[in-house]
């Protein structure tokens, strides 16, 4: 919750709670991943192979993709 971001607190007792994350949650960021991962590493993959030419804007949008 954004209010409670930056509140001071007693750094002995801080609570955290963990959040695990559902199913469907876990399916949502797999989906993701494959949307834009799996299909940057493929791409970057096939040109170092030589499969197919990026120019350089491409292949450095590429690996921005996949490095950060």
């Amino acid at each position: 919750f954004l209010e409670d971001w930056g509140i001071a607190g007693n750094i002995h007792k801080l609570e955290m709670v963990r959040h695990t994350p559902s199913d469907e949650e876990l399916e949502a960021a797999r989906s993701l991943f494959v949307q834009f991962m799996l299909t940057e590493l493929k791409k970057l993959q096939k040109w170092a192979n030589k499969e197919i030419d990026l120019s350089r804007d491409e292949a450095h949008c590429s690996l921005t993709i996949v490095l950060k």
